[in-house]
């Protein structure tokens, strides 16, 4: 038998109508007309609308018109619940057409798409690609400045140093199973684990980095498929051997130095591979080379200064291999800042002021409270003061009074690292400074020492003699005649 041909207009007209149904066949009642009680009588009993034809003629012109309307919207809708029932899959579906068409429009899809097959290559996504966010914005920055402050490699370099790096770093969010380098590779830069973990392996097979990437219509297993590493000297895969895990690394963790200490003269010792989602802070190592020029330049400056300031400094060149300077750390601070504290035990520090104006006042009353504020000195550029150790606490307390300052700093470690003979002649001028400082608010005002005192052979001293003899006081002398005379504050 001939199968009717179809136009390409019913085609889509038919499709059109299966595809409306099918969207509203959820609400059939509510789309085609409901039966009559009778309709739905007769059809619950199997009977069908042309048995009940004798009854017609009971009836009169229109109300057999309304009939036969009934009867052709009940056929229409029988048509498209079995259209629909057929798109959906449903079974006692019986009509051909729309069967017939299924099955063109199934072909053509099968044939399109093997088309689109042999024409486009298969594309494979990288499962361990890396976003890079760089130093676009002040905040960026800023956290990149905080975040190598935190670490146990950069925070002895000094702000002005730590500003000019944000511009050769970029943060990283690295998947889990990305590797970063491998053993053998040469050095680009170094990375500060801000949030994850990070394995280190060592041993393996050699031969596996220097093999090159899969290309995109290689038929491979995925799991073997080789991209390159971060840094892009070797490549990787989800089967590559590492070797043995000999370290794992957390937050705060630097990695990868070498290639700033020595320019990436030093291979890697070995391979680099996130254990979890980890961000990472990535500097790197040609933008260290200009920091560390930079760097130079600033010891040399900073030791002319402190030579110019600090008595025996100019005899020491190098500590340990480094600048005099480098125990000597710049720091800025902001107005109202207290550097010391009066009736505080602190660490034993020097201060040097580099720019601005530091106070050093004392407080009548006992330790902090309210009371009358004696100001002893304003110090300048050029100015030292500090502390003798935690066994003696501070007589006065210094204060940054201009707007911005900045001091250089050496701490109890960085002390310790300079010759004995430049700390004693440091300490001496310190402590010279000091008595200088505290003699009109501590001695003379605060003890009545500024009258005038009498020999046992009854002479008469000026109050310059009497302060001489004060100065050249030892310690135990001094305290006898405190304990003696009482505070008088």
């Amino acid at each position: 038998m001939a199968i009717p041909r179809v136009s390409s207009v019913d085609t889509y007209s038919t499709y059109y109508h299966c595809r409306l149904t099918e969207v509203t066949s959820r609400h059939l009642s509510q789309s085609f007309p409901r039966l009559t009680t009778a309709q739905a009588a007769l059809r619950h009993r199997g009977r069908t609308l042309p048995e009940a034809a004798p009854e017609l003629g009971k009836l009169s012109e229109e109300q057999s018109r309304e009939l036969s309307r009934k009867k052709f919207m009940h056929s229409f809708s029988s048509v498209q619940e079995d259209s629909v029932n057929h798109w959906q899959e449903t079974e006692n579906s019986g009509n051909m057409l729309a069967s017939k068409l299924k099955g063109r429009l199934v072909n053509k899809l099968a044939k399109a798409r093997a088309a689109l097959g042999t024409q486009l290559p298969s594309i494979h996504k990288n499962p361990f690609a890396i976003e890079e966010t760089r130093s676009d914005d002040a905040f960026t920055s800023e956290r990149m400045v905080n975040v190598l402050k935190d670490s146990r490699f950069f925070k002895d370099l000094d702000a002005a140093v730590l500003e000019t790096l944000p511009k050769h770093a970029k943060f990283l969010n690295v998947p889990n199973g990305a590797v970063l380098f491998r053993q053998g590779d040469p050095a680009k830069g170094c990375y500060i684990i801000v949030s994850g973990k990070v394995g280190f392996y060592a041993g393996g097979n050699s031969n596996t980095p220097r093999q090159p990437p899969t290309e995109m219509n290689e038929t491979i297993p995925e799991a073997a498929r080789r991209v390159h590493t971060y840094e892009g000297f070797s490549t990787f895969s989800k089967v590559s051997d590492y070797g043995q895990c000999v370290k794992k690394s957390g937050t705060g963790e630097v990695f990868g130095e070498l290639a700033l200490m020595d320019g990436g003269a030093v291979p890697r010792k070995a391979t680099a591979r996130c254990l979890d989602e980890s961000e990472l802070l990535f500097v790197s190592a040609e933008g260290f080379e200009e920091v560390k020029k930079y760097v130079k330049e600033l010891e040399m400056q900073k030791r002319e200064f402190l030579v110019s300031c600090l008595p025996g400094m100019k005899d020491v060149k190098k500590v340990g291999g480094h600048s005099s300077g480098n125990c000597f750390h710049q720091e800025r601070h902001q107005q109202g800042t207290l550097l010391l504290r009066q009736g505080v035990s602190e660490e034993r520090v020097m201060y040097v002021v580099l720019s601005g104006s530091i106070q050093l006042f004392r407080h009548r009353g006992r330790g902090l409270g309210p009371g009358a504020v004696d100001v002893l000195a304003t110090l300048e550029t050029g100015q030292m003061f500090g502390t003798f150790g935690p066994e003696l606490k501070m007589p006065f307390s210094a204060k940054v009074v201009t707007k911005n300052c900045e001091v250089l700093s050496a701490r109890a470690r960085d002390i310790e690292m300079l010759p004995e003979s430049v700390v004693g002649q440091i300490m001496a001028q310190l402590s010279r400074d000091t008595a200088e400082r505290l003699r009109k608010s501590c001695v003379f005002k605060g003890m009545g020492w500024q009258r005038q005192q009498r020999s046992s052979s009854g002479g008469a001293h000026t109050e310059r003699d009497a302060a001489a003899e004060l100065l050249a006081m030892n310690s135990r002398d001094l305290r006898r005649m405190a304990l003696r005379q009482g505070p008088r504050a």
